[in-house]
């Protein structure tokens, strides 16, 4: 994970990450070591209800080039979360 300055964003990417896969993501107390399961706030697919993971899509870019920067033929899956 890599953090984006002061801003609090935060920035994961798994590779082999596919369109369709669920995910949520943990969060761990540093004091207390409790463990939470969040969901992404800003995802724009999720899973069907009951359930409430994110699912990850494939964006494209009108240009062709996927959001980060790999070609849509390339080894990589375009996926992003920021």
């Amino acid at each position: 994970m890599a953090a984006h300055g002061s801003s609090g964003v935060w920035e994961l990417f798994v590779p082999g990450l596919s369109g369709g896969e669920l995910y949520k993501y943990e969060i761990r107390n540093r004091a207390s070591g409790e463990v939470v399961v969040k969901t992404d706030p800003y995802a724009q697919q999720f899973e069907r209800r009951p359930g409430t993971a994110a699912r990850c899509w494939r964006r494209r870019a009108t240009n062709g080039m996927t959001p980060r920067g790999l070609s849509a033929a390339g080894s990589g899956t375009g996926n992003t979360r920021r």
